[in-house]
């Protein structure tokens, strides 16, 4: 197997940018490591998007979840028995006004 000297910028743990050398690394841990990379980027892409769109699914089930109490209490004063209760033989005459 063919081994290649390059230098390659690795973060530390630390955050800051270092200038490492990989020494004789073959080209399939190069590019195992390029792959790794590109790998956890792409989940970290897709997980984000996938909470954003967790939440906005949070948020529309919460506005339905209102909505769907708002009809309940209107059902429950439409389905409320109601008594109207009427005299019947009295007549009110309000002419002295």
């Amino acid at each position: 197997m063919r081994r290649v000297n390059m230098f390659y910028w690795m973060k530390s743990s630390s955050g800051s940018e270092a200038l490492h050398s990989l020494g004789n690394i073959s080209k399939a841990e190069i590019l195992r490591g390029i792959v790794t990379e590109k790998l956890t980027t792409a989940a970290q892409e897709i997980l984000a998007v996938v909470e954003r769109t967790v939440a906005g699914y949070e948020e529309e089930a919460s506005g339905f979840r209102r909505e769907i109490d708002r009809q309940r209490r209107q059902l429950e004063v439409l389905l409320q028995p109601q008594v109207k209760l009427e005299r019947r033989g009295q007549e009110f005459i309000n002419n002295s006004l």
